[in-house]
C-alpha cells in the first residue's frame, strides 16, 4: 500500500509473503506481524486475518528457517477475527 492509498486483498497478501520470504533469507527463527492494512488501510480485520494466515501456512508448508510466527494484534476484535480464521484455515 502507497501513501495515501487503501490496502487491498493482493497488497497484504504480498507483503506478509514478502516479509517471510525475507525472513527466510536472512535465517530468522521468528517474526512478528500486526493486522496490516486494517488502519488507515481500510482492509476488514477477517480479509487480513484470512490473507495473512493463508500465507503463514503456505510458508510453513515449505523450505523456512522459522520456528514461530506471531500475530501482534491490539483489540479484542482483532483477536476474535485472527482466532475465527485460524479455526479455520489451520485446524488441528
Amino acid at each position: 500500500m502507497h501513501l495515501g492509498e487503501s490496502a487491498s486483498a493482493d497488497s497484504v497478501r504480498y507483503s506478509v509473503r514478502n516479509s517471510l520470504l525475507r525472513a527466510l533469507k536472512k535465517e530468522l527463527k521468528s517474526v512478528s506481524f500486526p493486522a496490516i492494512g486494517t488502519g488507515v488501510g481500510g482492509l476488514s480485520l477477517e480479509a487480513c486475518a484470512q490473507l495473512s494466515l493463508e500465507e503463514a501456512r503456505n510458508h510453513l508448508a515449505g523450505e523456512t528457517t522459522l520456528k514461530e510466527i506471531r500475530f501482534v494484534l491490539f483489540s479484542d476484535d482483532a483477536f476474535e477475527a485472527f482466532q475465527k480464521a485460524y479455526e479455520r484455515i489451520l485446524p488441528e
